[in-house]
């Protein structure tokens, strides 16, 4: 007979995976690079060296939960869209959201000339505006969803 202490072992697990199971958002494949939860009080997912996601207050109205995807090259076509700049492609999550208020994706402005921001969706790319802080040394987009990185504003 299992004791107690066994019982809430295996209890807390089966829970875990039942969690995790639960809050990851499916967008495709690709290699996970950060998945955090954020509410209304929006926050900041860190996905590579000097990039983040900046969910502003408001931009949901419930805890949901943010997945970034790295790919390498040939990405297009197995996720709705794809978000590339200075060799890196990503795409985000959740899909199929409509945010109340765009989120903002932000990179680092590497060495040299401007780099091109490039949306690849449906075996096509476009190359986005994207906002160039030079004192931050930035470059970002804004979006209000994730299924088709609808740009705001352009």
């Amino acid at each position: 007979m299992p004791t107690i202490g066994a019982l809430v072992v295996a209890l807390a697990i089966s829970v875990g995976a039942l969690v995790r199971t639960q809050m990851e958002p499916d967008i495709g494949v690709g290699t996970a690079v950060a998945t955090a939860p954020i509410g209304p009080a929006g926050g900041t997912l860190p996905f590579a060296p000097g990039a983040y996601l900046e969910v502003p207050p408001l931009a949901v109205d419930e805890q949901t939960v943010f997945t970034v995807r790295r790919f390498g090259t040939g990405a297009e076509g197995r996720v709705a869209a794809v978000l590339s700049v200075a060799g890196a492609s990503y795409a985000f999550g959740p899909a199929d959201l409509e945010f109340a208020v765009p989120v903002t994706i932000v990179f680092p402005l590497p060495q040299g000339p401007v780099p091109e921001v490039v949306l690849e969706r449906g075996g096509r790319s476009t190359t986005v505006r994207a906002v160039v802080d030079r004192s931050e040394e930035t470059i970002s987009v804004r979006t209000r969803n994730f299924t088709d990185l609808e740009i705001a504003g352009s």
